[in-house]
């Protein structure tokens, strides 16, 4: 950018400033065209889904006046039911359910709540918020630039950042949700259909629920991201979602990113969503066993259990893996980036939550969640189940602070951990479903959690393209604290605003940069460094500009001060020597 030639700029910015937004404009029109058909298509059919759902109600405000208008009560209320449940037309019902009325009474509806496991809830909840955390932190010392990098070095040293070490653990309780659920609906239904479920509706449900949305996203970062900013790290923070998916989408689709070009994959953070299909639809293998034949169904999924945290620890130890993502340096990139390819992300290393969901659901099932227990093993469970979750999440403290185990204890954590995890929150579930879980199954059964728990699943598909254009489009430096990512959550709810606070701050400290007196002139043009320029060539070279139109106009301030000062010494000589004596 240095040896960019700013005169040349400054001449073909006139003849070109009307020409860019055009060619700009007409690169989406023809770049995105069916992006913007499709997006457009679901506007139009929520739109219309919800003056249609709004036309209905009054309809049926109005019919349910006219047949109770009657005298004959009994015949009222047959007319009325038939009226309820006569066929509507499919395209009415297509149209209905991009309702904005429906889908939000059933996203804030928690009356329907009473039958489901309610202390997934704010399992999920709080899981979440977990991932948010430890994505903030992670995007942000990739993404944006900071005034005392080495303040980040001590964050491993306080030992409430193992939360965001272990950080992980958060996807094994979505994995252990996923699992008892698929096992708790499976042998529900089962016995409702007399053990002869459709695999055909199965599998289809299970795609058409998760898929649209993840492609929604994809079609939306692949297309339309890139226009939504800009800045000095803009185009490395949506490689991810705009470059690589504009490849590789096809291959999210099918679910198998986690093993097909794992390296450039699309929507990086999906892999959950790969490896859950995936064990989704594996799991009628343990499932069917279960359900027909139940001493072979847990032989199978103690077995599977067993494997999978052998293979875990093999490939730690043949390839000194750490235990954990540490939050340091220490290990090298290279390992890292192999750790997540080979063993982070693969199914057989993570299925050890999944089972342990599977079983509890299946005990639950067999029990009806009517199990006595006295409240002294109730405590005892409780106590084991809090000192096993904190050994798991703080056993690798020391690791974070640069004392690396040896690769058979990293191996036996990596084997194990995640499981033991899934079995302390086994603990949970179970004592807040058969009635021992006190005020924790009070305050995770709260019905304030329902909502956010609905839209978790979508959350965890957007919210790291949300930190992306946050980060990705910061044009200064930030002081790194603990209380930062407070403030960036702020600014992800008022970032256009934050955007032109950020300009306006700028100019001003440019201004107050000109208008002090007591900076040399040497050092003075060295405070303009601590502006981070866009990487936009066009920005970068406006604001260079206008930095050397102020260094300038400085100078030659200067200057004129200087041959004032010259002149005023020549004038007081030349008189001096005026008046002086021939002599």
């Amino acid at each position: 950018n240095n040896k960019l030639n700013v005169k040349y700029f400054n001449e073909s910015s006139r003849k070109d400033r009307h020409v860019y937004p055009v060619l700009l404009f007409a690169t989406i029109r023809v770049q995105n065209i069916h992006s913007k058909c499709v997006f457009g298509l679901i506007l139009v059919l929520v739109i219309a889904g919800t003056l249609c759902d709004h036309w209905q109600l009054e309809s049926h405000s109005q019919m349910e006046l006219l047949f109770h208008s009657t005298t004959d009560s009994q015949k009222t209320k047959k007319s009325f039911e038939s009226y309820e449940k006569s066929s509507k037309p499919l395209l009415y019902e297509i149209l209905i359910s991009f309702s904005v009325k429906i889908n939000a009474k059933k996203i804030f509806d928690t009356k329907g709540t009473d039958t489901s496991i309610q202390v997934f809830h704010g399992i999920r909840v709080l899981s979440m918020l977990w991932i948010l955390i430890g994505h903030s932190f992670a995007f942000a010392v990739q993404w944006m630039t900071f005034r005392n990098p080495l303040v980040i070095r001590e964050v491993p040293q306080n030992i409430m950042s193992q939360l965001l070490a272990n950080g992980t653990f958060s996807v094994d309780c979505f994995f252990f949700i996923s699992g008892f659920l698929v096992s708790y609906v499976v042998m529900t239904k089962a016995k409702k259909h007399s053990g002869k479920p459709n695999i055909f509706l199965f599998y289809l449900h299970r795609y058409l629920r998760m898929t649209p949305s993840m492609m929604a996203v994809i079609a939306f970062s692949a297309t339309l991201l890139q226009y939504l900013g800009s800045g000095p790290q803009w185009t490395e923070s949506i490689t991810m979602f705009n470059g690589w998916c504009q490849k590789n989408w096809w291959v999210n689709g099918l679910y198998l990113h986690n093993f097909v070009n794992t390296q450039n994959m699309c929507l990086s953070h999906s892999w959950y969503s790969a490896v859950d299909m995936q064990f989704y639809f594996l799991s009628p293998l343990i499932l069917v066993p279960l359900y027909l034949k139940p001493v072979l169904g847990i032989s199978l999924a103690i077995l599977a259990l067993f494997c999978s945290m052998g293979l875990t620890g093999y490939l730690t130890l043949i390839n000194d893996f750490p235990a954990v993502p540490y939050i340091n340096d220490v290990v090298e990139q290279a390992v890292v980036d192999k750790y997540y390819r080979l063993l982070y992300i693969k199914p057989y290393c993570r299925v050890g939550p999944y089972l342990v969901g599977i079983l509890l659901a299946y005990a639950i099932y067999t029990s009806q969640g009517d199990i006595k227990m006295k409240k002294f093993y109730s405590t005892m469970g409780w106590i084991i189940s809090f000192v096993v979750s904190l050994g798991v999440l703080f056993a690798m403290f020391p690791a974070n602070n640069g004392n690396v185990p040896e690769v058979h204890i990293a191996a036996l954590y990596s084997s194990t951990s995640r499981t033991i995890w899934a079995l302390s929150l086994s603990w949970v579930t179970f004592a807040c479903i058969t009635g021992n879980g006190g005020f924790i199954n009070a305050f995770l059964s709260a019905k304030v959690w329902v909502p956010f728990s609905r839209l978790t699943h979508c959350a965890y598909l957007v919210h790291p393209i949300v930190m992306a254009v946050l980060y990705g489009s910061r044009e200064h430096p930030f002081d790194f604290s603990s209380y930062l990512f407070v403030s960036l959550t702020n600014q992800l709810l008022t970032k256009q605003s934050t955007n032109k606070c950020n300009r306006v701050a700028v100019h001003r400290n440019l201004e107050a940069i000109d208008n002090q007196k007591d900076v040399s002139p040497d050092t003075k043009p060295t405070l303009y460094k601590e502006f981070q320029i866009s990487s936009d060539i066009k920005k970068y070279l406006l604001f260079k500009r206008h930095i050397n139109e102020k260094i300038k106009r400085y100078i030659m301030n200067n200057i004129n001060i200087s041959i004032q000062r010259i002149l005023m010494y020549r004038t007081i000589r030349s008189s001096d020597v005026r008046q002086r004596p021939e002599g």
